[in-house]
């Protein structure tokens, strides 16, 4: 008896540990952000004043090799030579409550693409209020902009951090202007036999979501979040706040880009 139970043990040692030799590496940081260069002034009487609630530009961007990005409300505008916008700098992170339309906040590494196949994942620090929520999102290398159906909330009182495994979810298509999903095809002007053929087309395409295994994530572009919901304004209608922001995963040097 002692003799089985041995030999079962051992057995069962060996399949573990080749399990364990065969288990994909863990992907190593790629970037972090942390909004903690030029943070808005603390302790301001009042919020609405733009210097004490500054709109997100590159200037907030810690890294020299990330790219800010920003789309939809989250675009910055120019007013009597101050820089103004929906998603502000409020302390050392991003408040979102001003946005009245939908908006994305992307990077691009100037030297790398992100391969974020596998055990690639991203990980954020974030409150939220309402309803809001915040989706990943990605851009691919041949300039597919694509919207990750994982979404995060939280509690408008204190921030969590969340984590998610990029290729573990579905994926549609995103246009990154209006941050808006869509379709199999851009939306057009149709008639019935135009129609038919779209529906057609959507049939064959079996929806409009794409599995992680349609979408190359070994060469990602851009890597960031929408939110596809409008702020409330100040308070706790409904707005996202957003913290740390990590992309764990290889990097895959672009083509002529300077190390």
């Amino acid at each position: 008896m002692f003799r089985r139970s041995t030999m079962l043990f051992a057995v069962l040692w060996v399949t573990a540990s080749s399990a364990f030799a065969q288990a994909p590496p863990k992907p190593p940081l790629f970037f972090r952000e942390d909004w903690t260069v030029h943070p808005s002034p603390r302790g301001c009487v009042n919020l609405h004043d733009a210097k004490c609630e500054p709109a997100l530009s590159q200037a907030n961007v810690s890294s020299p090799n990330l790219e800010l990005q920003l789309y939809g409300a989250g675009k910055p505008r120019i007013e009597d030579g101050e820089v103004h916008g929906a998603v502000l700098i409020q302390g050392s992170g991003l408040f979102t409550g001003m946005a009245e339309q939908p908006y994305a906040v992307a990077f691009r590494d100037k030297n790398n693409y992100v391969d974020l196949s596998g055990l690639g994942k991203i990980r954020w620090t974030m409150r939220a209020s309402g309803l809001n929520v915040v989706h990943p999102i990605i851009k691919l290398a041949d300039g597919t902009w694509l919207l990750g159906e994982h979404a995060d909330g939280g509690n408008q009182f204190e921030q969590h951090t969340f984590e998610h495994t990029v290729s573990e979810q579905r994926w549609i298509r995103l246009d990154i202007n209006k941050v808006l999903t869509l379709g199999p095809r851009v939306t057009e002007p149709v008639d019935r036999a135009k129609a038919n053929q779209l529906e057609q087309e959507f049939a064959a395409a079996r929806g409009v979501w794409l599995e992680s295994r349609q979408v190359d994530l070994t060469k990602v572009d851009v890597v960031g979040f929408a939110d596809l919901m409008p702020g409330s304004g100040h308070g706790y209608g409904g707005y996202i706040g957003m913290g740390a922001i990590e992309v764990y995963g290889k990097p895959v040097p672009r083509k002529g880009a300077t190390q």
